[in-house]
């Protein structure tokens, strides 16, 4: 027999209806910006449906151990500040 299709509507997400039954839940970086942007947050609402949360990417490592909002914003300045920017180009080179 398969899962039952999750209920679709404004208040709850596609995605949110599709994890409702889970527990734990991987949340994996595929680069490009996509674990600060997209995952960080959604990890966090995830964890605030009391979800178990694991975060897989390099950048994610920096973040281990945290469980504050508090913590999770000082690592990223910690990080942040150790980084070196490229100089600007222009669009597209």
């Amino acid at each position: 027999m398969s899962a039952p299709e999750p209920v679709m509507s404004l208040a709850v997400p596609p995605l949110f209806a599709a994890l409702a039954g889970a527990r734990s839940v991987l949340v994996a970086g595929a680069g490009g910006g996509f674990d600060v942007y997209a995952g960080l947050p959604l990890a966090l609402a995830l964890r605030a449906q009391g979800k178990v949360v694991h975060l897989a990417n390099l950048s994610f490592t920096a973040l281990e151990d945290t469980v504050s909002m508090e913590q999770v914003v000082a690592r990223i300045g910690q990080f942040r500040a150790g980084i070196t920017p490229r100089p600007a180009r222009p669009f597209p080179h």
